[in-house]
């Protein structure tokens, strides 16, 4: 069974190739060069998402040093030392 979005968009690809008797590398838009476009693209965009999500995450605790304590003390306590040696 599929577990992520490439794993469940190279079944699809699979089964169309298995429904036109073809192979995989001939269903429309499925060359090499192609696919390797797509997993690039797949690739940069969970990038952009996470830096983004890092970024506005860093902006909001920047005004908050109420919560950064907070995040502070819990590393403390679950590493049975100080974090911030």
């Amino acid at each position: 069974e599929p577990r992520c979005l490439l794993e469940y968009w190279a079944k699809a690809i699979k089964q169309a190739a298995d429904e036109q008797g073809i192979k995989p590398t001939e269903v429309h838009g499925c060359s090499d060069e192609e696919l390797g476009m797509t997993v690039m693209d797949f690739l940069f965009a969970a990038q952009d998402a996470t830096n983004s999500a890092l970024t506005f995450t860093l902006d909001v605790l920047a005004t908050r040093p109420d919560v950064v304590s907070k995040i502070c003390a819990e590393l403390e306590q679950s590493c049975d030392k100080p974090y911030w040696e």
